[in-house]
Parts: C-alpha cells; structure tokens; sequence
C-alpha cells in the first residue's frame, strides 16, 4: 500500500508456487524465503533482497546494517524469524532457522538517518502478522535493534519472551548466525517519468478470513499521491484490478484500466477518494501518470 498497491493475503499466496511449507495449488502457499522472490516478482513488486545464501556467517550484524538501511529509504521489509518456544527448523525442516513471518515499516533513532550506522538504542516497528488482538490492542511493536539477535537457545534477548503460538510473534529474534529479509522498493514499472509516486489507504483495518467462510469486506480506498506535483498541470490516476492487465507501457495504460481519473494538480499533496469499492480477498493496483 505504501506504493499504491492493495493484495489480499489470499492472492499473495495465490500467486506463490510450491515452497516447502503449507498449502497447495488450489489455495496458494505459505510464503517463506524459498519461494517469496518469485511471487513478488509475480505480483510486480519491485524489492531488494539479503543476501544470506553469500553473506559471511554470523549475519546478524550485517543484517541489521541492511536492515536499516532499507527502513531509512521508506522501504518496508518482510523479515523472518524465529520465535520463543517454537522449533526453529524452517521449511523445508532441513533448513533455515525460522518460524514466522512479519512485516517492519518503521524506524526511529536519535542520530540522523543520513547516518547508516547502527545505534544500540535505535528502534524499529514491525507488527506480529495478528493485527489488533486480545494479546496487542494495535498493529505495531517497538524494538531496539540491540535486542534484536539471539542464537536458536532463544536463551540470550529473547530468554524474556513468552512462548506459545499467539504470543510468542509479538517478541521474536532474528538468528544470530543466518538471516532473511526482502524489502518492497516500488512496483515493477512504475518509477520514474511520466510516473508519479502515490500511496493507498483503506478504511478497513482487519480482512476477514474468507476461507473460513467470512464475508469479504466492501473497503473504500483514498490515493495520496506526493509527487512532486506541477502546479496547474494535468494527471490520471489508473485503477487494475489485477496485476496481469497492467501493460508494461503507460501508453496502454487508458486501455487496461479497470477505472481512471484525471485532476490537475494545485499546491501540495493530491488525495482522490475512490468511489469504487475494493473487496478485501481481492486486489486493486493505482498507478498515477503526468498527462
């Protein structure tokens, strides 16, 4: 959503293959390290990935450094790991040492963030992939990057987390020795002219759990687009449904579109409140082109 761009987790699995984990290919799979590259390549999410197959062991240092600096860029990360009282094993059970998937948007410090170094005392936000429960009245955890790592004992930072599933995720540390993160840089496609940068919110926080046979949610979308905008010029706004009708070329744009919208720009940011709703188990990309 930061880039404009809406998935239900049903459709990110959807378009993942085969991975070692749960599912199969009438539900789609669980993401993991092992398959999460092409399914962002699929849904045309840009991204940077950590090296952990090349990185020299123990990672965790490094990873930080990366990790940060990807935050600093506005980049949020997938990041996976390990959690108190679980087995570590990974999928496949051979390899990796993780248990849970988690996203982190957020970064504070009290040094510049032109400064790439890493602070003991600089603090990240993530959330623990359960939103608003009874166990965390909202979706983001602060944690300070010294608190970060801890070895597969989980005896070290990580020896005061609480175990058990529905817990443990709101506490969890990266591996010291081997770490795996994939941040989401754009979409594919959209950077640069005639493109504008643009971001996506919706007014439904939680999605409801379709294959447990939940009705999906009817959620209105606001688009902010940031620009930099010219004053008095003209933009549109396109709306996909899918990522497989967004042509490559922005000529082919107006063609493709499920739904368009034109504004010419005046001072400052430009927010467009989509009329069209958009179902929670589906998806809806926007891009924002200078006419």
């Amino acid at each position: 959503m930061n880039y404009g761009a809406y998935i239900s987790q049903d459709k990110v699995r959807k378009a993942a293959g085969p991975g070692g984990g749960h599912g199969d290919k009438r539900e789609g799979y669980e993401i993991l390290f092992t398959n999460i590259q092409g399914c962002l390549d699929k849904l045309k999410l840009s991204h940077e990935d950590w090296d952990w197959q090349n990185s020299t062991k123990p990672q965790a240092n490094n990873y930080k450094k990366w990790l940060k600096g990807q935050l600093i860029n506005q980049h949020p990360v997938v990041w996976m790991i390990m959690c108190k009282g679980d087995s570590h094993q990974g999928y496949p059970a051979a390899r990796g040492h993780l248990d849970h998937i988690e996203p982190v948007w957020g970064i504070f410090s009290n040094h510049s963030l032109q400064d790439s170094t890493v602070y003991d005392d600089d603090v990240l936000v993530h959330g623990a992939d359960y939103g608003a429960t009874k166990y965390q009245p909202g979706p983001s955890l602060y944690r300070a990057f010294h608190t970060l790592e801890d070895s597969t004992r989980m005896d070290g930072n990580c020896a005061i987390a609480q175990s058990g599933y529905g817990r443990n995720e709101y506490y969890p540390c990266i591996d010291t020795d081997e770490d795996y993160g994939y941040a989401i840089t754009g979409q594919v496609g959209a950077s640069g002219a005639p493109h504008v940068p643009l971001s996506l919110a919706v007014d439904v926080f939680d999605e409801p759990d379709v294959r447990e046979y939940q009705r999906p949610a009817k959620m209105h979308g606001t688009v902010t687009v940031t620009g930099p905008l010219k004053h008095g010029a003209s933009y549109t706004i396109y709306r996909w449904n899918t990522y497989e009708k967004i042509p490559d070329d922005p000529s082919d744009y107006a063609a493709t579109a499920s739904s368009s919208h034109k504004f010419k720009a005046a001072e400052g940011d430009y927010k467009f409140e989509d009329p069209n709703t958009i179902l929670s188990n589906e998806m809806a990309y926007y891009r924002c082109v200078s006419n």
